[in-house]
């Protein structure tokens, strides 16, 4: 499985490092095949989500496009709440900026082998 990050959102992301924000956010777009396509980002609050009934909620309001998670500088255990069995196959980001012009983004896919955790992939731009 690889990832492909489109061209506007990848400038979303920059466009918060410019206004100095370091939200928390979640990944729309859709999956082709076995590449999970990023179109849009959707800025949220620190943790993601309030509850897992708003998660729901939002995902439904916005018809099931949510296909991961990004973070900027996430701390230790912030993944803690989206390793769980509804986000099994989502995307997660995590993202360094280095200036408004640079990000280094490191691609998962949450997957699950007696618990759940971050498996590496491929992200295209």
């Amino acid at each position: 499985m690889d990832a492909y990050i489109s061209a506007d959102a990848r400038r979303f992301l920059q466009a918060q490092i410019i206004m100095g924000a370091r939200n928390d956010g979640f990944l729309l777009g859709h999956k082709r095949g076995h590449r999970l396509i990023v179109e849009e980002i959707l800025p949220a609050q620190q943790g993601f989500f309030p509850s897992f009934e708003r998660y729901i909620a939002l995902n439904s309001l916005l018809n099931d496009r949510i296909i991961g998670f990004y973070s900027f500088n996430p701390e230790d255990g912030q993944t803690k709440k989206i390793l769980a069995p509804f986000a099994q196959g989502k995307l997660y980001l995590d993202i360094t900026p280095r200036d408004a012009k640079k990000l280094d983004i490191k691609a998962y896919t949450i997957d699950f082998d007696e618990r759940f955790y971050l498996l590496p992939v491929k992200l295209k731009a």
